[in-house]
């Protein structure tokens, strides 16, 4: 994800601090999923939405510059490597 939006510098670890941050820490986004607040898809947005704008910021890529992914196939494939197989 990172080398697709031009960050070809940017480390698993970086990425993982912010998965973990969406998750676990400021927005607690896991505990609003199992609580039943977000839904699978939304909890995939959410971690996808911030992982978009943190690569943003942290490779200086214009917002005017689409990003160079499917959004669906990809939602789906963060929403199975967060919950599982439906």
């Amino acid at each position: 994800m990172a080398e697709q939006a031009g960050g070809d510098d940017v480390s698993d670890d970086e990425l993982s601090q912010v998965i973990d941050r969406v998750l676990f820490g400021e927005k607690d986004g896991w505990a609003c999923a199992l609580a039943g607040l977000l839904t699978r898809t939304e909890t995939a947005n959410l971690v996808l939405a911030h992982l978009e704008s943190w690569l943003m910021h942290r490779t200086g890529r214009s917002w005017d510059a689409p990003m160079p992914w499917g959004t669906d196939a990809l939602v789906t494939e963060v929403e199975q490597a967060l919950f599982g197989a439906r």
